[in-house]
This record gives C-alpha cells, structure tokens and sequence, in this order.
C-alpha cells in the first residue's frame, strides 16, 4: 500500500492500517451524534 492516499474510496483502509479509530466518522441523527469506527466503516 501505498504512503498516501490518491482516491477517496482508499482512504478507510489507509486509516485502519495506520491510525484506527473509534471515531473516524459522525452524524447527527434525530438530534443524537452517532460515531463509527474505521473497522466498522470497512465492514
């Protein structure tokens, strides 16, 4: 793999290899922020 990231869709396993985390993405649902991880993401 690569040291960088050239496309969007590369990004999560970038991440999950080099710095996973519990909350690489959050939205806001019915007023509540819900995290994902980047394992969760992949899946």
């Amino acid at each position: 793999m690569a040291n960088f990231v050239s496309r969007l869709v590369d990004l999560f396993p970038y991440q999950l290899s080099k710095f996973p985390k519990e909350d690489a993405l959050a939205c806001k649902e019915n007023g509540i922020w819900k995290t994902y991880s980047t394992k969760k993401r992949i899946r």
